[in-house]
C-alpha cells in the first residue's frame, strides 16, 4: 500500500524543488517553500496550488493513512517570527487539503521554525531549508 503511494506521489511530482522519499513505513514528500508559495508570504501560489491538487487527489485515493504537515524555515529570523511563518505555511497547506477532500482527522500541523536544516545556511541552502513536509504514515 504505502510502495504504491510513495510510486504515485513520486510519478506525479517530477518537478523542481519537491522529492518524494521513504522513511521507514512513511513516505516522506519535501516541498520547497519557492516550489508552493508566493515570494515572502505564505500564500499558496498557482503552481503551488497545481502540486497541491495532485498530492490531495493521492491523499484522497490512499485514504488509510495520517499525514504530518510540518513547516520550516531558515535561520535567518528570530525563533518567534520563525515558528510563526512555519506554523502558518504548514496551516495553509492544511487548510488547501481539507478544502480538497482530506479529513482534517488524518492531519497533524505543526511548525517547527528553523528547527532540522536539511542544508547548509548560506545563500543556497536556505531556500531548501524553507520548506514543508508531509510525512504520511499508515494508519494503525
Amino acid at each position: 500500500y504505502m510502495s504504491e503511494l510513495e510510486f504515485a506521489l513520486y510519478d506525479a511530482l517530477r518537478k523542481p524543488g519537491i522529492s518524494v522519499q521513504r522513511a521507514g513505513t512513511a513516505v516522506v514528500v519535501i516541498l520547497v517553500r519557492d516550489a508552493i508559495m508566493e515570494l515572502n508570504v505564505a500564500q499558496i501560489s498557482a503552481t503551488g496550488d497545481d502540486t497541491l491538487s495532485i498530492i490531495s487527489k493521492i491523499l484522497n485515493r490512499y485514504d488509510a493513512t495520517f499525514i504530518e504537515i510540518a513547516g520550516y524555515t531558515d535561520a535567518m529570523q528570530n525563533k518567534v517570527a520563525a515558528n510563526a511563518l512555519s506554523t502558518d505555511m504548514a496551516q495553509r497547506v492544511g487548510v488547501y487539503f481539507s478544502q480538497h477532500g482530506i479529513n482534517t482527522t488524518r492531519m497533524f500541523i505543526v511548525g517547527r521554525g528553523a528547527t532540522r536544516p536539511i542544508a547548509a545556511q548560506d545563500d543556497i541552502g536556505r531556500l531548501t531549508n524553507r520548506r514543508i513536509e508531509l510525512r504520511i504514515a499508515p494508519a494503525r
